[in-house]
């Protein structure tokens, strides 16, 4: 009798943790991903800070320095820069960088020389477009809309690109609402493609530039949620589990999404999937696991030709560099 409790109570467990661990339906699982090329550790880094990659090296970008390793881990040089606030990215059209605080934008030269310096109004990131360019969420409360600008910084001009209400949540009337519920994040400048990502649903864009971009959706198809409020606390009334982390380039579109079911990102499990799409017409091609060391999470990715690099975070040695063959995913 005890034996057979002991069985009842332990096909109750294992189906409570495989019902925990669900895939999503229609999940493409390709395996994990191979063993990386390279992997090295970042002492004494920052969790806000970025990377970005040219052809021949990475570019972990921290306040006030800018580090530069080649691929296979060796330190190439430090530059110290001006630090207005965190280096959010790398121009790699001017070989120089920008920083962008709320508020203000700045671009310099590798030499510490600065190239403009430019207010902008948004509380949301912005995202580089080439040619010192940049994408800048922003909201129009007045007029229900939340809009995503290009804002030329030699130019010092805005050109409105569309609103994110219209594309993703039409039937949402309240644009502070929608600023929440449509956080938006932007993947690395790629090969002249930036993506657009949303972090609570399954919408995403590539832009072409300033003018021409095409709207796509996970394979999940999670809906963009309403926004309810709890006391002072802004929520989502339905699963927030949306993008973590994204790359467009000429050869695909790459995100990291949840490998298993979860509705809210805090009760999500550490592992992460990096789903795989057609460049053109974001077909849905496969996922693969991609490796999460215990105590780390996955911040950024990037992509070079054949070079997929992720940026882990969390944990007390440091940040964590991986760099992947993109060829085997």
């Amino acid at each position: 009798m005890r034996k057979l409790i002991f069985v009842i109570l332990l096909c109750a467990v294992l189906s409570s943790c495989n019902k925990d661990r669900r895939f999503y339906d229609g999940m493409k699982d390709r395996g994990p991903v191979a063993d990386s090329e390279c992997s090295f550790i970042i002492k004494n880094s920052d969790d806000e800070s970025m990377i970005s990659l040219t052809d021949s090296c990475i570019v972990y970008a921290a306040p006030g320095l800018i580090f530069r390793y080649g691929y296979d881990g060796t330190l190439i040089d430090t530059i110290h820069v001006n630090d207005i606030g965190r280096v959010y990215s790398f121009d790699h059209d001017s070989n120089g960088y920008y920083e962008y605080n709320i508020g203000s934008l700045a671009g310099f030269s590798l030499t510490g020389d600065t190239l403009y310096t430019r207010k902008v109004t948004t509380y949301s990131p912005i995202g580089y477009l080439g040619a010192g360019r940049f994408a800048v969420p922003d909201v129009d409360s007045l007029h229900t809309m939340y809009n995503v600008y290009c804002f030329d910084a030699n130019k010092n001009e805005y050109v409105p690109m569309f609103d994110l209400i219209e594309l993703f949540s039409p039937n949402d009337s309240n644009a502070i609402n929608c600023s929440y519920s449509l956080a938006c994040r932007f993947g690395r400048y790629t090969c002249g493609r930036t993506l657009l990502y949303s972090h609570f649903n399954s919408n995403f864009i590539v832009l072409n530039g300033d003018a021409d971009y095409k709207v796509g959706m996970d394979y999940r198809g999670i809906p963009a949620s309403k926004t309810i409020y709890m006391g002072h606390n802004r929520l989502l009334e339905k699963s927030d589990c949306g993008i973590r982390a994204g790359v467009a380039d000429t050869t695909g579109v790459y995100l990291i999404t949840p490998r298993y079911v979860a509705e809210r990102w805090c009760d999500a499990s550490p592992e992460m999937n990096i789903d795989i799409y057609d460049a053109e017409n974001f077909t849905y091609l496969g996922s693969r696991e991609l490796p999460v060391s215990k105590g780390r999470e996955i911040k950024t990715i990037a992509k070079n030709g054949d070079r997929l690099v992720v940026l882990y975070v969390g944990g007390y040695e440091g940040a964590e560099i991986k760099v992947f063959n993109s060829e085997n995913l």
